[in-house]
């Protein structure tokens, strides 16, 4: 027996949505470089990459709400079997809390606290 389809299963869903296929693969597409990962004063996107990011995830999310309100029997289908393709995998496990920002961002940040209680953002 699966288990039941919960709501932390849709939001990964939709994520996957707004972001697969989009300029974010474009970026992860680069190649690596262990001095950005050992160095966090390295900025490792631009303020324009990320604003083109987040456009095109605020459009792709637009689309899914639309088709929410004009289909909510297939809305569910569509978003279960997206799930089942591209998110089966993710963790389901961490809690986020907002918290506010460390730098000049005014935008909240999320934190996270994994299984065994270990800070992540």
């Amino acid at each position: 027996m699966s288990r039941q389809f919960t709501v932390r299963d849709e939001a990964n869903a939709i994520t996957a949505f707004c972001f697969r296929n989009t300029f974010l693969e474009d970026l992860h597409a680069g190649k690596h470089s262990e001095e950005f990962v050992r160095d966090q004063t390295y900025s490792r996107i631009t303020d324009e990459e990320m604003k083109t990011l987040m456009i095109e995830a605020s459009s792709k999310l637009e689309e899914l709400l639309k088709f929410r309100s004009q289909r909510p029997d297939l809305f569910r289908k569509f978003i279960q079997i997206y799930h089942q393709l591209y998110a089966s995998d993710w963790d389901t496990e961490t809690k986020y809390r907002l918290r506010a920002p460390k730098n000049r961002r005014k935008a909240s940040r999320i934190e996270s606290t994994d299984a065994d209680g270990q800070k992540r953002t």
